[in-house]
């Protein structure tokens, strides 16, 4: 991760200390020039020293942090996929079955359909059996009775001539 440098010059406003006060209550801020011109040349320079050094003991402390927070990410990321890697593994173990299950049931759906293909078939053939069938039948049925009132034609009792005499 990269570091941003902070500048090196001081802040635009820098406290100021005012006379006969060194409590850091009674600081007032004031333009780092105007500030430059009331203090000797070497208190600028120890003023200008402190702030690098707090800065630096600030950003040290930022770098810290910012280092914690990253291993802190990298932990639970690896926790995450350790997890997702778990999880995984047992919706896999879970999906097997239902997979097997699943491809069974594929099968027999397909044996189903040839099935019924072959039965739809099958039924429109003996359907059309049936018919030709039933016509048939139909003319049967219309000689039966047409034989039978023929037959019974022949079976007519004369009354008052005996049996057998009716050839001469």
């Amino acid at each position: 991760m990269p570091i941003r440098r902070l500048p090196k010059h001081p802040r635009k406003h820098q406290p100021e200390v005012t006379e006969g006060h060194e409590e850091a209550s009674t600081l007032i801020m004031a333009h780092p020039r105007e500030e430059a011109a009331r203090q000797p040349p070497g208190l600028v320079e120890d003023i200008r020293s402190t702030w690098c050094q707090e800065l630096s003991a600030v950003k040290a402390e930022i770098c810290d942090k910012i280092d914690k927070i990253d291993a802190l990410i990298e932990e639970v990321n690896a926790d995450l996929k350790g997890e997702i890697d778990r999880l995984e593994t047992d919706i896999s173990h879970k999906l097997e079955p239902i997979l097997a299950t699943s491809q069974k049931q594929s099968e027999a759906i397909r044996e189903l359909e040839t099935t019924a293909a072959l039965n739809d078939e099958t039924t429109h053939r003996l359907t059309a059996e049936v018919e030709c069938i039933s016509g048939l039948l139909v003319k049967v049925t219309e000689k039966c009775l047409d034989l039978e009132g023929r037959s019974k034609c022949q079976n007519l009792r004369i009354v008052g001539v005996k049996e057998g005499k009716e050839l001469g």
